[in-house]
């Protein structure tokens, strides 16, 4: 239903720009939206919940979570995967649609979509497969390896070749994704103990963010002084999501590489 609606909503807005009339695609746009959202908001107002006990508060024992090591291995994954990846996917929105960039369709990310759920969904059930009998560790190398690829493709995406090279890009996303996600938490629950699993994710995942975030800022900087001379680097005639997208393959390099000396020598809780 997701891809039927993606691509649905990329036609309507082509047809409308095609008109130059956009701003009834925007009109439209946001009336659909508003209905999913207050259609959505019902659901959850209208169901019932089954009563049950209320869960004692409790806070997160940050003393324990910080001086537990494979805790911090495992945040530091998170930290140095989210620095990676944010450190590129945010501009890459915007370089699809531009006309001074790409300069797809609509209807064309529609599809790029479609096909980046359907090879998501396909490695997912591969993944999960190759984490039961390996673990979750070394499954998290190869997906990382497949990312890292995938952004060392993008390194050559121009307007000339955007909509092959891209698409190979995005499908190496999609499989390494469909892995990435549920191994990195899965890793609290292959490396920690049962009554440190939630505060693990929960700090491993606050810290990420706040690195995301951070290296999107700092990014941002560059994309503006890219931009600023004419798409030139270095004195190379480049596009910033190029250049982002070669930091972006050293960056997540690094972080396959931290997560072999990592976990090269530790047990699986479950497995002891």
């Amino acid at each position: 239903m997701g891809m039927v609606f993606s691509f649905a909503m990329g036609a309507l807005i082509d047809h409308y720009g095609a008109r130059g009339e956009i701003r009834i695609a925007f009109v439209i746009s946001a009336i659909v939206m508003s209905v999913l959202m207050v259609i959505h908001t019902l659901t959850m107002v209208l169901t019932i919940e089954k009563p049950r006990e209320i869960a004692k508060e409790r806070k997160i024992d940050f003393k324990a979570v910080f001086t537990d090591k494979k805790i911090i291995k495992i945040s530091i994954v998170f930290m140095l995967w989210y620095i990676a990846s944010y450190s590129a996917t945010p501009f890459y929105g915007a370089y699809q649609i531009a006309d001074d960039g790409l300069g797809f369709s609509q209807t064309f990310v529609a599809v790029l979509s479609a096909v980046y759920a359907v090879a998501r969904i396909l490695f997912s059930i591969i993944w999960g497969k190759y984490a039961d009998k390996f673990s979750f560790a070394k499954m998290l190398r190869i997906c990382f390896l497949i990312a890292g690829v995938g952004f060392l493709i993008n390194v050559f995406c121009v307007p000339e070749n955007g909509h092959i090279v891209y698409t190979a890009y995005y499908i190496c996303n999609a499989i390494a994704m469909a892995g990435i996600n549920s191994a990195l938490i899965n890793l609290c629950f292959d490396y920690v103990d049962e009554s440190k699993r939630a505060d693990a994710l929960a700090v491993s995942l606050a810290l990420a963010g706040v690195c995301g975030f951070g290296a999107t800022l700092i990014m941002s900087a560059l994309v503006s002084k890219i931009q600023a001379n004419g798409n030139s680097f270095l004195g190379m005639s480049l596009f910033a999501p190029q250049v982002l997208s070669a930091i972006a393959f050293v960056l997540t390099m690094v972080t396959m590489l931290y997560a072999i000396f990592a976990f090269k020598n530790e047990g699986r809780i479950n497995e002891k």
